[in-house]
Parts: C-alpha cells; sequence; structure tokens
C-alpha cells in the first residue's frame, strides 16, 4: 500500500527536527547521516528517499528554523500596539523565547 502524502510529510519532519538536534550537538562537519537516522528511529537509507544529501537536509533545517523565528516575530508584532520600541522588544522577546523553546 503506498504512502499518503500526510504520512510522507510527517517522516520528512522527524527526519529534519532529528537533524536539528544532531547538528546542534555535533556541528555540521561532525554529524554524520547515520547520526541523524537513529535519532529519528529510522534507517539510513530513509533518509536519501527524502534529501539528497546532507548538504540539502541541513539547508531544510535552515528552512525550518527561518519558519520557526518568522512564525515567533509575526506573532509578537501584530498582537502588539505600542511605539516602534515596544514592538521591537516584543519581536525580540518572541525569538528569545523561541530559542528556549528549541535549544534542545
Amino acid at each position: 500500500m503506498p504512502r499518503s502524502n500526510h504520512q510522507k510529510s510527517n517522516k520528512r519532519a522527524r527526519i529534519i527536527e532529528a537533524a536539528v538536534q544532531v547538528f546542534s550537538r555535533k556541528g555540521y562537519a561532525g554529524a554524520a547521516v547515520a547520526d541523524i537516522a537513529v535519532t529519528a528511529n529510522i534507517g539510513k537509507g530513509t533518509i536519501y528517499e527524502y534529501f539528497d544529501s546532507k548538504e540539502e537536509l541541513f539547508f531544510c533545517v535552515y528552512e525550518w528554523f527561518v519558519e520557526k523565528t518568522e512564525t515567533a516575530a509575526n506573532v509578537s508584532i501584530t498582537a502588539l500596539e505600542g511605539s516602534s520600541v515596544e514592538r521591537l522588544m516584543a519581536l525580540s522577546n518572541s525569538i528569545l523565547g523561541m530559542w528556549d523553546e528549541i535549544k534542545d
């Protein structure tokens, strides 16, 4: 039975989240695709079904980070009224708060 797009999307997200953890612990050069596979609880070959290379996966991790940061920033700015300084402070606090959520 073929996998649904939802299942593929979930597995791809799981791989990216595992890569976030491994890259943050070991850095790009120290991270092996096998480490990411173990963290994601999948086979190493499965990663290559979703990503052509470790480099491509790294750029997807970067895109993941940008999306998380952008979401946090948008929520803060749109929720606030007030001066530019107050809005910038809220943006800064929101992004720093997001770091606490994803630092692990």
